[in-house]
């Protein structure tokens, strides 16, 4: 945790708006009644991404080009908009929160993470981010070192 800290210094006294640093700009964003940057950031995010491979294949996202259990459809087969509309209920299982996220005071910054991830570490969509701990730790920090910005 020093060491993200330590690079939240050095990027904020840095004061270039040129430099963005993804989970930063979130906190702060939200911290200013704004949206987070990403999908994974956002509450239900997933619901707004697909990814199409050169053979036409669709998956829910880029992290899940590759897995056939997450083709959701082929365009040569069937239109976008009928593909995405066949795969509502695996975007709803996408963006289920877990329940010690559901009441997180970080859940506007954070999103509950990146569905993928979620999958990948703790074998379920519905589980809490790999990283909560240590971005509930930096978002703390972010708000206490910017509090008097505000």
């Amino acid at each position: 945790m020093a060491f993200v800290k330590k690079i939240f210094d050095l990027w904020l006294e840095d004061d270039n708006p040129a430099f963005r640093i993804r989970n930063f700009r979130n906190v702060i964003r939200t911290m200013c009644g704004g949206k987070p940057i990403d999908c994974s950031s956002n509450v239900g995010g997933c619901k707004r991404f697909i990814a199409i491979t050169a053979n036409g294949d669709v998956y829910p996202c880029h992290r899940f080009v590759g897995r056939r259990d997450f083709v959701i459809g082929n365009l040569l087969e069937k239109s976008l908009p009928d593909i995405y509309a066949d795969a509502a209920d695996l975007y709803e299982k996408l963006c289920e929160l877990d329940e010690n996220c559901v009441h997180c005071e970080w859940l506007t910054a954070c999103g509950s993470g990146c569905a993928f991830e979620r999958l990948v570490a703790n074998g379920t969509f519905k589980s809490m981010d790999p990283e909560c701990q240590v971005k509930k730790g930096l978002f703390a920090y972010i708000t206490e070192k910017t509090k008097h910005l505000f």
